[in-house]
């Protein structure tokens, strides 16, 4: 992310990097407040792998695609709902939640950025164990589902064996 952009490939398309897209639009467009259908507003966070305009177009719309699902993901996680005032209480319109705001200001890496919580780990130790790394990433995506019981139990497996016993 040499820019600040992050890559997006249509061809081969990968919804952590939409989500991860999406999650630093969040937090740097503070006016955003209506889902964006165009993608216009994600110009500045995306870096399209396009050979011409035909894919760069093609891509944007894919993005889009994507970007609603992740926004699902979103509101069931407590970070965004519905409604940006109480005179627009409804989608399109949409608000950062305070549990939201607080989680998109932390200047640690979150749950909720999956693949930004394992490249820190990553950075931190260079040859995690790959046993380790798995039972870490599925703690991650159960907790983004909501199943606390089922995080918790994959996050004490990663971390017994991330503790060198004897």
């Amino acid at each position: 992310m040499p820019d600040g952009r992050i890559p997006f490939d249509a061809r081969t398309p990968d919804l952590d990097a939409v989500r991860q897209i999406v999650v630093e639009r969040l937090r740097r467009d503070t006016e955003w407040n209506h889902l964006d259908t165009s993608g216009d507003g994600f110009a500045r966070y995306v870096e399209y792998a396009a050979q011409n305009e035909t894919e760069r177009q093609n891509g944007r719309h894919l993005l889009v695609f994507l970007a609603q699902e992740v926004f699902w993901q979103l509101l069931v996680e407590g970070i965004l709902a519905p409604g940006m005032d109480a005179s627009n209480l409804n989608l399109p319109r949409f608000h950062i939640t305070k549990y939201g705001r607080d989680v998109l200001a932390s200047s640690e890496p979150q749950p909720y950025d999956p693949t930004g919580y394992l490249a820190r780990l990553r950075e931190r130790v260079p040859t995690p164990d790959p046993t380790v790394t798995a039972y870490l990433a599925e703690s991650l995506e159960t907790f983004r589902k909501g199943n606390l019981v089922a995080c918790t139990v994959m996050l004490g497996i990663a971390a017994t064996g991330a503790i060198p016993l004897g």
